[in-house]
């Protein structure tokens, strides 16, 4: 179902040209940017309707939320880490007060695993956690194996 937006915008380019717009170059990366981002979207679109991605692997459609808590106690669900973060973070302000420096620390690197928010330059963990939750599109029978 993926449309050829590449000659889409070849057409489009070459309709400016012969309109001999002034900033030719400019409409030129700008409808070539767009050409790539629509064949990026319609690659992404056909790799999860023909289940070509590993077992396990987040589909286009998948949703990732975050997961505010305090030891183990959840406090909420939040479509972005900041808006997750900011909760944690006005809970402990209101323990600590303002002065207090304030710092995410995450055992592992990566997008995709929890962080602890701890306090002060000795690094004094306080509990808060904010823990990324992939939500599937769709039941992936090859996840279990």
């Amino acid at each position: 179902m993926a449309a050829d937006h590449y000659a889409q915008a070849q057409r489009f380019i070459n309709s400016a040209r012969s309109s001999h717009i002034d900033d030719g170059a400019l409409v030129d990366a700008q409808l070539a940017q767009a050409a790539a981002t629509l064949a990026l979207v319609d690659t992404l679109r056909a790799a999860g309707e023909k289940g070509t991605r590993a077992a396990g692997e987040p589909t286009p459609g998948d949703l990732t939320v975050y997961r505010a808590e305090h030891e183990s106690i959840v406090m909420g669900h939040y479509r972005t880490r900041a808006e997750a973060r900011a909760h944690c973070e006005d809970l402990v302000r209101r323990e600590v007060g303002d002065s207090v420096f304030l710092g995410w620390v995450s055992d592992e690197s990566g997008d995709d695993v929890p962080e602890e928010l701890c306090t002060g330059y000795e690094i004094h963990c306080t509990g808060y956690v904010v823990t990324p939750l992939t939500v599937a599109a769709e039941y992936d029978r090859q996840a279990d194996e």
